[in-house]
């Protein structure tokens, strides 16, 4: 799809893109969920999404039905260790947007007081780091985040949805996990295939999501199904711009339990996966 966005301003939101390479993190956005079979909200349907959000200290849901409609602007990836068994966030790392040298890890660590203790790294020292320490280093998870907007391409409209690695890659039901080099149909990756990487492929088409329940597996997927070419491809260009500019040095961010996920990012190969 062609748009009026120039070369110029695609190339400035790409480097405004690769220049994300701190403990950077927007402010805080709802959150786009789809109930599992886990899930204890009752308002939503198993299978059905619902955007999530902080007012006054208590959850305010709006449910959206089996299969919302949204534009994906931006991905981004992150590490965590959920303790389940006292259902505590013990460590998370600011978001990630590229596996390269230059890319900067920040792990906050979290004490049973509550305390926090800030460690750096950059990519290369933190992925070498994790795949040799015990006590943490090799709990911690992996997780796509995607920022999408929902309804009309404004800044308010703006959310994250965190789709696990069996979503990325699609599971085949009654198996553990999926293959990234085979992806099935409904899955991320084989949705991202119809696209060439240019940092602003994903805001040229409307997203349909929906869900899959894995039957022996006794969970959903979420789905991924490319509707039609975005008639607000320019104003989702220029959303992502904004976005982009947004994003601010991380302070002390709380990541819900729920939001504890782990994925495959694209474009790397399988020799460098992070995890």
């Amino acid at each position: 799809m062609e748009t009026s966005i120039t070369t110029t301003d695609r190339t400035n939101i790409l480097a405004m893109a690769k220049s994300l390479r701190d403990g950077e993190r927007p402010q805080q956005f709802p959150t786009l969920k789809m109930r599992n079979s886990k899930n204890p909200t009752s308002s939503v349907k198993k299978g059905e999404f619902y955007t999530s959000k902080i007012v006054d200290g208590k959850e305010d849901i709006t449910p959206l039905g089996a299969n919302p409609h949204v534009v994906i602007l931006h991905r981004r990836y992150s590490y965590s260790y959920f303790n389940k068994e006292t259902e505590k966030l013990e460590a998370f790392t600011n978001e990630i947007d590229g596996f390269h040298p230059n890319q900067k890890v920040d792990l906050t660590i979290i004490a049973p007081d509550g305390s926090k203790t800030l460690q750096s790294f950059m990519w290369p020292e933190f992925k070498q780091w994790k795949a040799q320490d015990e006590e943490l280093g090799k709990k911690l998870t992996f997780k796509n985040i995607m920022y999408c907007v929902l309804g009309d391409p404004k800044p308010e409209n703006v959310c994250r949805l965190f789709v696990s690695n069996a979503s990325v890659t699609g599971v085949k039901d009654g198996e553990k996990t999926g293959d990234y080099k085979n992806p099935l149909l409904g899955s991320f990756t084989e949705f991202s295939k119809m696209f060439t990487y240019s940092g602003t492929e994903y805001c040229m088409s409307v997203c349909e999501l929906g869900s899959q329940w894995l039957e022996t597996n006794e969970y959903y997927l979420v789905t991924f199904k490319a509707l039609m070419d975005n008639p607000e491809t320019d104003e989702c260009i220029a959303l992502l711009g904004g976005l982009l500019k947004s994003f601010t040095p991380q302070k002390n961010v709380v990541i819900e339990p729920s939001e504890v996920h782990f994925g495959v990012p694209e474009l790397v190969d399988s020799k460098d996966l992070p995890f």
